[in-house]
């Protein structure tokens, strides 16, 4: 038997993928029988123990059937098939949810950071950071350590205890974040910390405000969970609450970047968060408080966190550590 073998890969595969695609094409019929294998391995130019594991995963699949003294057959109640090009499922071809639609409608084609980046160029996407060599350094000893050591059993799907319990004493100290490690949830990236949060506050029609300007994630994951996303302008001093209660009226959260609004960078006042939190706790709102970038200033110290002004338990923080390290980490925290 001839059969045109794949240039690369494990030889057995090859020889079990040129077997497997000729059944499929029906070129060897229902119940025809096979060479016997250590004819197609001196046909093959191979060991005879190469032939025999192949042999062996076709009768595993179901495509042959083997038995002592009678050889090998195609099997008998396998139909002749003719394989398809494969090509990627069109909207029209699966049905899927107006969540899916919705998200499919937002969504941006390619997500930013992807660019090829030109020797040379200066590279002003806020999306990408690039640490130092001793940042590197001390990451790789760290994945080191941690490989020596490695945890395999089912994780908390909470987070790691260790990183959870660091994640709030960090929080508390540099960022006046008010949390125990119980209070902590790591998730991949403040995107899917947005959409976490998004599903458990919106049902369709849910009121949601987010400033204007915005990070355009945080209004896409929101409006692709059903709601109503409600544009609250912002200036020098962020967001005024006072300003936009009406409009908001029975408004279930408000997203917000208090400590470096998006993209302006502006600073929310003391007077404004307090007023906001206010706002909340009489409305029985949330508040979104998305920290990107808190560990970056100019010019001043750090700006504490406007969760660490709760006392009513309204704010719900999120993180990144895609500004302090780097974003192929993909590890965010609520």
């Amino acid at each position: 038997m001839i059969l045109e073998l794949a240039r690369t890969g494990p030889l057995y595969r090859r020889i079990y993928d040129a077997l497997r695609l000729r059944i499929l094409r029906g070129e060897l019929a229902s119940g025809v029988a096979l060479p016997g294998t250590r004819t197609l391995a001196r046909d093959l130019g191979v060991s005879r123990i190469v032939v025999l594991a192949a042999f062996e995963q076709l009768a595993a699949e179901g495509y042959i059937e083997s038995s002592v003294g009678s050889g090998s057959r195609v099997a008998q109640q396998l139909p002749a098939l003719q394989p398809q090009p494969r090509r990627r499922a069109a909207a029209a071809d699966v049905a899927i949810s107006a969540y899916a639609k919705r998200a499919r409608q937002l969504s941006p084609q390619q997500p930013p950071g992807q660019e090829r980046r030109a020797k040379g160029v200066i590279d002003f996407r806020y999306t990408t950071t690039i640490p130092d060599a001793r940042t590197v350094a001390m990451w790789r000893q760290a994945v080191a350590r941690a490989a020596g050591e490695p945890a395999l059993d089912y994780p908390d799907p909470a987070g790691l205890p260790r990183l959870r319990q660091a994640l709030a004493q960090h929080l508390r100290e540099q960022r006046g974040v008010i949390a125990d490690a119980d209070d902590v949830i790591i998730v991949s990236g403040a995107q899917q910390a947005l959409d976490l949060t998004a599903r458990v506050l919106c049902d369709r029609g849910t009121r949601i405000g987010v400033e204007d300007p915005h990070y355009q994630g945080t209004r896409q994951v929101f409006a692709a969970a059903g709601a109503r996303v409600i544009a609250c302008a912002v200036d020098d001093d962020g967001l005024d609450i006072d300003r936009h209660a009406k409009r908001l009226g029975h408004a279930r959260a408000v997203c917000v970047t208090p400590s470096h609004q998006f993209p302006t960078g502006a600073i929310m006042s003391v007077a404004r968060r307090l007023a906001l939190l206010r706002w909340a706790e009489t409305r029985g709102a949330a508040i979104v408080e998305d920290d990107y970038d808190c560990e970056f200033r100019y010019g001043v110290g750090a700006i504490p966190a406007l969760q660490g002004l709760d006392t009513n338990g309204r704010v719900i923080y999120i993180g990144t550590f895609a500004r302090m390290l780097f974003p192929a980490l993909r590890l965010g925290y609520i």
